[in-house]
């Protein structure tokens, strides 16, 4: 009995840490190898794109998550749809002049269309080929809110 109570500590002890940070998977946004290092099980390395649809590459990963139709997403995320696979990823939400994003590896905050209540929706998106992104070119035309 005695090795059973120990052992629970040390387990309850273990699950503890890793809720606080400490070895647990990343939030959306982090830095990624694979969907293991995330909390929604998804790393995007690249998001192949078709027809006149460039590739969007994320330098070191991107920590991410599937949902569906704009929902599922936690507090601080927006469901954006990738249009050339039509498939729902969540993205860190940020501020344009704020400093929430990587930028050291060239990620910025980029407006990627209106939520389905008619706000404004920013989210850190990666560099593109010609460097730091505009507004409308990455994020409008690949990378969609609920309304464009």
């Amino acid at each position: 009995m005695r090795k059973l109570v120990l052992f629970l500590c040390l387990l309850g002890m273990t699950a503890a840490a890793a809720a606080c940070g400490g070895g647990g998977p990343d939030a959306t946004g982090a830095a990624c190898a694979d969907g293991e290092d995330c909390t929604g099980e998804v790393c995007l390395g690249t998001l192949e794109g078709q027809d006149f649809f460039a590739d969007i590459t994320f330098p070191e990963g991107y920590c991410s998550a599937d949902c569906y139709d704009f929902t599922g997403c936690e507090d601080g995320e927006s469901c954006l749809l990738h249009v050339p696979s039509s498939r729902y990823y969540c993205f860190q939400e940020c501020t344009p002049a704020g400093e929430d994003c990587r930028a050291d590896e060239g990620y910025f905050c980029g407006f990627v269309g209106y939520s389905s209540s008619g706000a404004a929706t920013y989210v850190c998106l990666p560099p593109t080929s010609a460097g730091k992104a505009s507004d409308a070119d990455l994020s409008a035309v690949q990378l969609r809110a609920a309304a464009y």
